[in-house]
C-alpha cells in the first residue's frame, strides 16, 4: 500500500512542476502572444495577448482545442511544435472571424516538461514601424 501512495505522491509532484512551469513560461504582461501545447499540437495554456490577438472572447475558448485551429500547418507538420532553438519563422495565423495575419514564431520546449511553448508576434504592427521610419526619412 505504501508504494501505491508513493507512486501517487509522485505524480501529483510530477504534475505540479510541470503547472508550475507553464505558468512561469505563459505569462499575461508578455509583448507577444504565448500558447503552451502538449507534443501533440494540444492547447494548454494561453495569455491574455494570445486571446486579444487572436479574436476570441476569452482563454477558454483556446484551451483544449490544437493548434491547427490557428496554424494550419501544425496538424500535418508537426515540426511546427518542436524546439526551434530560437530561430524564428514567419507563418500565417487565422484569427477567430477568419482574417489571417502573419507572424513571427518561435518555439521552445518548457524546461522539465514535455510541453511546448510557441512565442508569436504579429508582423503587421513591426511593417507599419519599418514604413513610417522610412517615410520620415525621405
Amino acid at each position: 500500500m505504501s508504494g501505491v501512495v508513493l507512486t501517487e505522491k509522485k505524480q501529483v509532484s510530477i504534475a505540479m512542476n510541470v503547472d508550475s512551469a507553464m505558468d512561469k513560461v505563459v505569462d499575461d504582461h508578455a509583448y507577444d502572444a504565448i500558447i503552451a501545447t502538449n507534443r501533440d499540437g494540444k492547447i494548454l495554456r494561453v495569455n491574455e495577448v494570445a486571446v486579444k490577438e487572436f479574436g476570441y472572447e476569452n482563454k477558454s475558448d483556446l484551451i483544449g482545442v490544437h493548434l491547427a485551429l490557428l496554424m494550419h500547418g501544425a496538424r500535418d507538420h508537426p515540426d511546427y511544435l518542436l524546439d526551434s532553438h530560437g530561430k524564428q519563422r514567419v507563418i500565417v495565423i487565422t484569427r477567430k472571424d477568419g482574417t489571417e495575419m502573419q507572424c513571427i514564431v518561435a518555439t521552445r520546449n518548457i524546461k522539465g516538461t514535455p510541453m511546448v511553448a510557441s512565442y508569436i508576434r504579429n508582423l503587421h504592427p513591426v511593417k507599419s514601424s519599418i514604413v513610417e521610419v522610412n517615410s520620415k526619412e525621405d
